[in-house]
């Protein structure tokens, strides 16, 4: 079994279905973070490690291990999803390890069928491409209270005829619900460390919050983990400058007591948002874009009260509509959520 030395050798390779998106035009702050989280060849192996059954886990040969281009998720979806896929030998024989995160946090009948599809392209195109059929192997991040609508088909089927029941497509999923206060506790330090982060969405003292995120950066840096923040802290800064009502000054001041070169890590990045004007205006922007998305849906134009209790809305309340909105079916609905 090749140990964790073999982390090194994770490597990103072409691919032909690669229309990956250069990291300058991926929208979200949530898929930059979590596709940058998962190109850390520490991360990943933790992860490995952390999700799998160890039985399996000491199959994987990490020397094989290596990222592939993929971008599965349609344009319309990529608000709600990120995706990453890796290439690695199980027990002799080539696997492909499929990651769902799910950017919503409600219940959705439809994610099954989703992944389903996602599954099936690359199976394809690798069947196309290759000759070979290589199972793919998928796991569903979720960052809901509740059930993230998952069926579990095999379960579902249990009571049909066996006789019948070989000819029924099934299959499993690895879900994980990120954060989770199971992350937050396990023995994986880099698990610890994301789960915290990605905790902002959860927090309502977004400080105490950040200064423990700023903690645990030190204790990374101070246990060895540069590798790690080399490719992870930016994005980080992006994510915390983007999704809290932080001051960029405290950010800085903090992050700079805790990690050599953390206040031009805040300042570089803070100027780079600047320019592209996301930091000005971040209410008024998600505001307009779901006053776009609701009229489109409703087929109407916003009445001018729910107008003016989005202007007042906090923004968290925002995104919860942003969250909702294919399931949202009429004007009384957004109301209730404005409430």
């Amino acid at each position: 079994m090749t140990n964790h030395m073999g982390i090194s050798m994770v490597r990103e390779e072409s691919s032909d279905y690669d229309n990956s998106p250069k990291e300058n035009d991926i929208k979200s702050p949530h898929d930059r973070l979590f596709k940058k989280l998962f190109s850390s060849p520490e991360m990943i192996v933790e992860f490995l490690e952390y999700s799998l059954d160890e039985k399996i886990f000491l199959k994987l040969d990490l020397q094989t291990l290596k990222r592939e281009p993929s971008n599965l998720i349609a344009s319309n979806l990529d608000e709600y999803y990120s995706d990453v896929l890796y290439e690695v030998e199980y027990a002799g024989q080539k696997i492909y390890l499929f990651l769902l995160l799910e950017h919503k946090s409600y219940f959705d009948k439809r994610v099954t069928f989703q992944l389903l599809d996602y599954i099936k392209e690359i199976m394809e195109v690798k069947f196309l491409t290759s000759d070979n059929i290589v199972p793919v192997i998928p796991f569903l991040f979720y960052h809901g209270r509740g059930s993230s609508g998952l069926v579990d088909l095999e379960e579902e089927f249990k009571n049909f005829d066996p006789a019948l029941k070989k000819y029924l497509l099934t299959f499993k999923v690895i879900e994980v619900l990120a954060p989770s206060e199971e992350m937050k506790k396990s023995k994986f330090k880099l698990i610890n460390f994301s789960a915290l982060v990605f905790f902002l969405r959860e927090t309502e003292d977004e400080y105490n919050w950040y200064i423990k995120v700023a903690n645990e950066v030190e204790d990374l840096y101070l246990k060895g983990y540069s590798r790690f923040l080399d490719v992870v802290l930016q994005p980080v800064v992006e994510y915390i400058l983007l999704i809290s009502e932080l001051e960029q000054s405290l950010v800085s001041g903090v992050l700079g007591e805790k990690y050599p070169g953390g206040e031009e890590i805040v300042s570089t990045t803070g100027e780079k948002l600047m320019r592209k004007g996301k930091m000005e205006g971040k209410k008024e922007e998600l505001i307009n874009t779901l006053t776009v998305q609701l009229q489109k849906k409703l087929q109407m134009d916003l009445p001018v009260d729910v107008k003016d209790e989005m202007k007042r809305a906090d923004k968290r309340i925002l995104e919860e509509i942003r969250d909702r909105i294919f399931d949202i079916e009429s004007i009384d609905e957004v109301r209730d959520i404005l409430k």
